[in-house]
């Protein structure tokens, strides 16, 4: 009781204390909160440093705006697409073997780079190929390689344009296996994890613990550089890059089978490169059915991105399709 003046009564004084429940769950929300609106901010401006890093021109074929790279050499035209998620390290060795002497064509597919639109099929996107290539004023006679999705759309430009095409290397070809339980099983695989990374992404929690060394959250591939390492990480943290690439991944299990169009290129070079699991239990052999000139080439099962971890690989098989090329005349 504390007397007062002036007063002619005492009053009760209840001290209110600072530190007490109610305000210690205030400061934890606020806390929480902060930490959340830190993440999201640093997600998005580590994000521009990996979505859109591939350099290069652009060009409009049937609605998108499409990101292309075409190295200024003389001999032969070599139009790369690599895997779904591909990016600018799977055309790196490439660019480095052969980008002076021969004229190397890579392009980025919607989503990916600064390609901005829908999914495109296939089919699709060779017709939109085949459209740039003649608004690029090219003469016809093609070498094209293509890992995984895009394996589908070389073998479209195969299927569609067989005249065109001189010779393929053809990297873990998905055609033959669109629509059946090994497909499903396969493209189930590749999303395993992707919807808690783009949850928890949006945050950058994953980009966070990753780069601090604490967690891994993208799948294992044999990269030996370490800035090239650093790069592949951050971009398979990407929101921007997981979204075209599950986007693939849908475009693959909606898709059936791709016929193979049996000689159609004759005797021009036709090369399988795949491991011996994917070999048998995605009946790819079925894709060197467009040449009487065939070869597999077998890596080792545990590569996941043969462009990207076995270039070296790519880079021979490729050199002994252009001397097969010479020898013919072509």
């Amino acid at each position: 009781m504390k007397h007062i003046e002036n007063s002619n009564s005492f009053h009760r004084f209840k001290k209110t204390r600072i530190i007490n429940k109610a305000n210690m769950i205030r400061v934890t929300a606020l806390f929480i909160a902060a930490l959340f609106i830190f993440g999201y901010m640093y997600e998005n401006g580590e994000a521009r440093k990996y979505v859109g890093a591939a350099p290069g021109k652009s060009i409009t074929v049937n609605g998108i705006s499409y990101n292309y790279e075409a190295t200024a050499g003389k001999g032969y035209k070599i139009i790369v697409a690599g895997a779904a998620g591909e990016s600018m390290l799977s055309r790196k060795a490439l660019n480095e073997a052969f980008g002076e002497d021969h004229k190397l064509f890579f392009f980025d597919r919607p989503g990916y780079g600064s390609t901005v639109g829908d999914a495109k099929s296939p089919r699709e996107l060779a017709e939109d190929l085949h459209f740039m290539f003649r608004k690029f004023g090219w003469s016809t006679g093609y070498i094209l390689v293509g890992e995984e999705f895009g394996s589908l759309v070389m073998q479209e430009f195969m299927n569609m344009y067989p005249d065109e095409v001189l010779g393929a290397v053809m990297i873990n070809p998905m055609g033959p296996a669109l629509g059946s339980e090994t497909m499903d099983t396969y493209i189930e695989d590749s999303r395993e994890g992707m919807e808690e990374i783009r949850t928890l992404g949006t945050f950058g929690i994953p980009r966070i613990l990753s780069n601090a060394g604490i967690a891994r959250f993208n799948r294992e591939v044999d990269i030996d550089s370490d800035a090239d390492l650093d790069f592949y990480s951050n971009l398979w943290l990407t929101n921007a890059h997981l979204k075209a690439f599950e986007a693939e991944l849908d475009e693959m299990a909606a898709l059936e089978a791709i016929g193979t169009a049996d000689g159609a290129l004759g005797a021009r070079p036709v090369y399988l490169m795949t491991t011996n699991r994917h070999l048998q239990d995605m009946r790819q052999s079925e894709v060197l059915s467009y040449s009487s000139d065939q070869e597999t080439v077998i890596v080792s099962d545990s590569v996941k991105e043969i462009l990207l971890e076995r270039s070296e690989d790519v880079i021979s098989t490729l050199n002994g399709l252009m001397k097969k090329l010479k020898r013919l005349d072509l």
